[in-house]
């Protein structure tokens, strides 16, 4: 499991820097993005940061992020970096930062429980968890490098 971790990280970086997601401050972040991974539960600050630089942002500052993800319409206002990261929050707020459809329940109600389902048939998430599992670091980690480079593929078409 730990070679797993290593490998993706080490996926993740090389997509993240080729992508062009990361500012040039390269060390602050890839020692950033190396503790994350060896963290056993990500915080909502994690995730802030890790979405917001899927969406564009260049920041590795929760302040930034956070203040990026509001002005967007993908987090509310209250939000707090310390409560822990779980799927729903991780799987709505990438839903509303790509702009995805979900199906007929997410379109309807929304909310994380129908969020982490939608991905999960986009496989970006893996089954056999709810919404309200907690996400490590590896999780969050491998989940954004799946959607990064999916995304960066339909781009290209």
């Amino acid at each position: 499991m730990k070679h797993m971790i290593k490998a993706i990280l080490m996926v993740f970086l090389i997509t993240v820097f080729a992508v062009g997601l990361f500012s040039i401050n390269a060390k602050a972040e890839s020692d950033y993005i190396r503790n994350l991974s060896d963290k056993k539960q990500a915080s909502l600050e994690d995730g802030v940061i890790l979405v917001s630089m899927l969406a564009g942002n260049k920041s590795i500052n929760f302040a930034a992020a956070r203040a990026y993800l509001i002005l967007k319409k993908v987090i509310a206002k209250n939000i707090k970096g310390s409560e822990r990261l779980t799927m729903g929050s991780l799987a709505t707020m990438i839903m509303k930062t790509k702009k995805m459809g979900g199906g007929l329940f997410f379109s309807i109600l929304g909310g994380g429980r129908y969020a982490y389902r939608e991905l999960v048939f986009r496989r970006f998430m893996r089954p056999g968890r709810c919404a309200a599992h907690s996400v490590s670091g590896g999780e969050l980690l491998a989940i954004i490098t799946r959607v990064s480079g999916e995304m960066k593929i339909k781009q290209k078409f």
